[in-house]
């Protein structure tokens, strides 16, 4: 990787984001992008007080010239000096600018591969063993390679401490890497305007501790076997982003409210009725727009391909227990999204 070494206000030592003015970097990419921000930002604004200086100099300096001199034109000399001064400063950041970019789209060979789907109102994390999750883990010091992923709208996915963003476009796949060099919390959002549901779009990212992400990814990953299956349904709900359009309280939101919906009939736009059964919740989750609730617009994505059969009964299962239905409510055919 490049040096920025070169890019730093003398006698400062190398300049790097802590907090105070940019977010407290996390990644490996962080010092160094830093440096060339902070070098921009002060010769920029060394730039604006020199113009201005000169600027007033002239303004104030102009009458006390001698009348009938006029004022001489800089030497060449200077005026070369000036002009291959800017050029060298510009060509500097240019090259160091152009030399972390390089790097940053240029991931190793033993990244840790994670994909990040981007849908209304959340992010989802599947990683290797095919677990999905609400929120991104990674190990501290190795390198990461997100796989970004959009069905619908245009994203843009942003972790501000690791120093990535990147745009997702739909039908494209966008991809980032990283190395994780401080374990903690942080936060990845969408920083693009998607609609009511994007500015809710925040996902916190963790970084482990060495050692650590492998015992999370195991324990987290086989949470439908150790929980009870409303526990692992509420679970499930969080992790998918459902409460983005359907409430547990029963307001209304994009999608119908999931309170005491379980068991009941609901009406469907083509004005035949459904019951609310396990059937019924399998197909609104794989095949949403087969059969729509009245008053709703078809929007939710399909889950089919997504999620297994097990996180359907366990989901199916907190419906339920949201429910004052009975617990052997008889099946009947499936029906749309609750």
């Amino acid at each position: 990787m490049a040096d920025l070494s070169v890019l730093t206000v003398a006698g400062a030592g190398p300049m790097g984001g802590d907090g105070w003015w940019l977010p407290t970097g996390a990644s490996s990419f962080a010092h160094r992008v830093d440096g060339l921000v902070n070098t921009a930002s002060i010769l920029g604004l060394l730039s604006i007080l020199i113009i201005v200086g000169l600027a007033l100099l002239f303004l104030f300096g102009s009458g006390r010239r001698e009348e009938g001199v006029e004022p001489s034109a800089p030497s060449v000399g200077l005026q070369l000096a000036t002009g291959l001064g800017v050029a060298l400063i510009a060509g500097s950041l240019f090259y160091a600018g152009f030399t972390i970019w390089i790097d940053m789209i240029t991931p190793p060979a033993n990244a840790y591969e994670i994909t990040v789907s981007a849908q209304p109102g959340s992010w989802h994390f599947t990683y290797p063993n095919e677990h999905v999750d609400g929120e991104l883990h990674v190990p501290v010091g190795r390198p990461v390679i997100l796989h970004l992923l959009s069905r619908n709208l245009a994203y843009t996915f942003s972790a501000p401490a690791l120093r990535l963003r990147s745009a997702v476009i739909p039908g494209r796949e966008g991809e980032l890497w990283f190395e994780a060099t401080q374990p903690g919390r942080y936060e990845a959002v969408c920083a693009r305007y998607a609609g009511e549901a994007g500015g809710e779009m925040v996902a916190p990212v963790v970084v482990h501790k060495r050692g650590e992400f492998a015992s999370w990814l195991k324990s987290v990953s086989d949470f439908l076997s150790t929980l009870p299956p409303e526990e692992a349904g509420r679970k499930l709900y969080d992790m998918n982003g459902c409460a983005q359009c359907h409430s547990l309280d029963g307001s209304r939101k994009t999608g119908p409210s999931f309170k005491g919906i379980f068991g009941h009939e609901a009406e469907l736009a083509d004005g035949s009725t459904v019951v609310v059964d396990l059937d019924y919740v399998k197909e609104s989750i794989l095949q949403p727009k087969a059969k729509v609730v009245k008053g709703f617009e078809p929007v939710m994505p399909p889950f089919a391909g997504r999620i297994s059969e097990k996180e359907t009964e366990a989901i199916a299962a907190f419906l339920q227990s949201l429910s004052d239905a009975p617990k052997d409510a008889e099946n009947s055919e499936g029906g749309e999204a609750p």
